[in-house]
Protein backbone atom coordinates (compact mmCIF):
# COMPACT_ATOMS: atom_id res chain seq x y z
CA UNK A 1 0.00 0.00 0.00
CA UNK A 2 1.52 3.26 -1.10
CA UNK A 3 1.65 6.54 0.72
CA UNK A 4 -1.29 8.04 -1.24
CA UNK A 5 -3.45 4.99 -0.51
CA UNK A 6 -2.99 5.53 3.22
CA UNK A 7 -3.99 9.22 2.91
CA UNK A 8 -7.10 8.39 0.90
CA UNK A 9 -8.11 5.69 3.37
CA UNK A 10 -7.69 8.10 6.28
CA UNK A 11 -9.56 10.84 4.39
CA UNK A 12 -12.45 8.50 3.55
CA UNK A 13 -12.75 7.38 7.17
CA UNK A 14 -12.80 11.01 8.38
CA UNK A 15 -15.50 11.90 5.83
CA UNK A 16 -17.61 8.91 6.88
CA UNK A 17 -17.32 9.92 10.54
CA UNK A 18 -18.39 13.47 9.74
CA UNK A 19 -21.30 12.27 7.64
CA UNK A 20 -22.47 9.93 10.41
CA UNK A 21 -22.22 12.74 12.93
CA UNK A 22 -24.21 15.08 10.65
CA UNK A 23 -26.91 12.43 10.23
CA UNK A 24 -27.14 12.03 14.02
CA UNK A 25 -27.37 15.82 14.52
CA UNK A 26 -30.11 16.14 11.89
CA UNK A 27 -32.10 13.30 13.48
CA UNK A 28 -31.80 14.94 16.93
CA UNK A 29 -33.05 18.27 15.52
CA UNK A 30 -36.04 16.59 13.87
CA UNK A 31 -36.93 14.81 17.11
CA UNK A 32 -36.65 18.07 19.07
CA UNK A 33 -38.90 19.92 16.58
CA UNK A 34 -41.43 17.11 16.72
CA UNK A 35 -41.42 17.22 20.54
CA UNK A 36 -41.85 21.01 20.52
CA UNK A 37 -44.81 20.87 18.14
CA UNK A 38 -46.49 18.23 20.35
CA UNK A 39 -45.82 20.39 23.41
CA UNK A 40 -47.26 23.51 21.75
CA UNK A 41 -50.39 21.65 20.65
CA UNK A 42 -51.06 20.44 24.20
CA UNK A 43 -50.17 23.78 25.81
CA UNK A 44 -53.22 25.80 24.71
CA UNK A 45 -55.48 26.10 27.76
CA UNK A 46 -59.25 26.13 27.67
CA UNK A 47 -60.66 29.55 28.61
CA UNK A 48 -64.01 29.78 30.32
CA UNK A 49 -66.57 32.44 29.43
CA UNK A 50 -65.91 34.17 32.78
CA UNK A 51 -62.15 34.32 32.16
CA UNK A 52 -62.72 35.61 28.64
CA UNK A 53 -65.02 38.35 29.96
CA UNK A 54 -62.50 39.25 32.69
CA UNK A 55 -59.68 39.46 30.13
CA UNK A 56 -61.78 41.72 27.92
CA UNK A 57 -62.55 43.94 30.92
CA UNK A 58 -58.81 44.22 31.75
CA UNK A 59 -57.94 45.02 28.14
CA UNK A 60 -60.63 47.72 28.06
CA UNK A 61 -59.26 49.26 31.26
CA UNK A 62 -55.74 49.31 29.79
CA UNK A 63 -56.97 50.88 26.53
CA UNK A 64 -58.86 53.54 28.53
CA UNK A 65 -55.76 54.30 30.63
CA UNK A 66 -53.57 54.58 27.52
CA UNK A 67 -56.08 56.82 25.77
CA UNK A 68 -56.02 59.45 28.52
CA UNK A 69 -54.37 62.71 27.61
CA UNK A 70 -52.07 63.47 30.55
CA UNK A 71 -50.21 66.78 30.49
CA UNK A 72 -46.82 67.45 32.06
CA UNK A 73 -47.04 69.58 35.20
CA UNK A 74 -43.93 71.57 34.13
CA UNK A 75 -44.18 72.16 30.37
CA UNK A 76 -47.90 71.52 29.76
CA UNK A 77 -47.21 69.16 26.84
CA UNK A 78 -48.78 65.74 26.40
CA UNK A 79 -46.94 62.85 28.09
CA UNK A 80 -46.70 60.12 25.47
CA UNK A 81 -45.09 57.45 27.65
CA UNK A 82 -46.48 57.36 31.17
CA UNK A 83 -44.05 54.60 32.17
CA UNK A 84 -41.18 57.09 32.00
CA UNK A 85 -43.03 59.89 33.81
CA UNK A 86 -41.94 61.06 37.27
CA UNK A 87 -44.22 62.69 39.80
CA UNK A 88 -43.62 66.21 41.09
CA UNK A 89 -43.95 67.23 44.75
CA UNK A 90 -47.75 67.31 44.41
CA UNK A 91 -47.90 63.87 42.75
CA UNK A 92 -48.61 65.15 39.25
CA UNK A 93 -46.80 63.44 36.38
CA UNK A 94 -43.94 65.17 34.57
CA UNK A 95 -41.77 64.27 31.61
CA UNK A 96 -38.52 62.65 32.69
CA UNK A 97 -36.59 65.21 30.61
CA UNK A 98 -38.46 68.13 32.25
CA UNK A 99 -37.44 66.87 35.69
CA UNK A 100 -33.85 66.40 34.57
CA UNK A 101 -33.63 69.91 33.07
CA UNK A 102 -35.20 71.42 36.18
CA UNK A 103 -32.68 69.73 38.45
CA UNK A 104 -29.76 70.69 36.20
CA UNK A 105 -30.79 74.36 36.35
CA UNK A 106 -30.99 74.29 40.17
CA UNK A 107 -27.63 72.60 40.74
CA UNK A 108 -24.30 74.37 40.46
CA UNK A 109 -22.33 71.66 38.74
CA UNK A 110 -18.61 71.90 38.17
CA UNK A 111 -16.98 71.10 34.82
CA UNK A 112 -16.89 67.33 34.34
CA UNK A 113 -19.99 66.75 36.46
CA UNK A 114 -23.29 65.47 35.13
CA UNK A 115 -26.80 64.93 36.41
CA UNK A 116 -27.98 61.35 36.03
CA UNK A 117 -30.91 59.17 37.12
CA UNK A 118 -29.96 56.41 39.56
CA UNK A 119 -33.38 54.80 40.05
CA UNK A 120 -36.33 54.86 42.45
CA UNK A 121 -37.05 58.53 41.81
CA UNK A 122 -33.50 59.56 42.68
CA UNK A 123 -31.02 61.60 40.69
CA UNK A 124 -27.35 62.19 41.35
CA UNK A 125 -24.63 64.64 40.50
CA UNK A 126 -21.72 62.49 39.35
CA UNK A 127 -18.13 63.17 38.39
CA UNK A 128 -16.50 60.99 35.77
CA UNK A 129 -12.75 60.41 36.06
CA UNK A 130 -12.62 60.20 32.28
CA UNK A 131 -15.63 61.53 30.30
CA UNK A 132 -15.06 58.84 27.67
CA UNK A 133 -15.17 56.03 30.26
CA UNK A 134 -18.61 56.02 31.89
CA UNK A 135 -17.77 53.01 34.06
CA UNK A 136 -15.69 54.95 36.58
CA UNK A 137 -17.50 57.72 38.40
CA UNK A 138 -18.03 59.22 41.82
CA UNK A 139 -21.44 60.24 43.17
CA UNK A 140 -21.09 63.75 44.57
CA UNK A 141 -24.70 64.33 45.63
CA UNK A 142 -27.94 62.28 45.68
CA UNK A 143 -31.22 64.09 45.09
CA UNK A 144 -34.37 62.31 46.32
CA UNK A 145 -36.86 63.72 43.82
CA UNK A 146 -39.86 61.47 44.37
CA UNK A 147 -41.08 60.91 47.93
CA UNK A 148 -41.38 57.12 48.22
CA UNK A 149 -43.60 57.41 51.31
CA UNK A 150 -46.30 59.11 49.20
CA UNK A 151 -48.45 56.96 46.96
CA UNK A 152 -49.21 58.47 43.59
CA UNK A 153 -52.64 57.60 42.20
CA UNK A 154 -51.70 57.52 38.51
CA UNK A 155 -48.71 55.26 39.14
CA UNK A 156 -50.68 52.88 41.39
CA UNK A 157 -53.36 52.57 38.73
CA UNK A 158 -50.76 51.93 36.03
CA UNK A 159 -48.98 49.32 38.18
CA UNK A 160 -52.26 47.59 38.97
CA UNK A 161 -53.20 47.35 35.31
CA UNK A 162 -49.74 46.10 34.40
CA UNK A 163 -49.78 43.42 37.11
CA UNK A 164 -53.08 42.09 35.79
CA UNK A 165 -51.63 41.50 32.35
CA UNK A 166 -48.39 39.79 33.40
Amino acid sequence: MGRNDRRNRHHRNWNNQNQNQNNQNNQAKENQQSDQSKFNQNKQPKISAEELQENQHKEAAIREFKSRQVMCAKCGQLIQDMTSAISDSEGKPMHFDCVLESLKSKENMLPGQQMTYIGNGRFAVVTFENPRDLKKFKIEKIIEYEDKSKTVEWRDEMAGLYSQTH
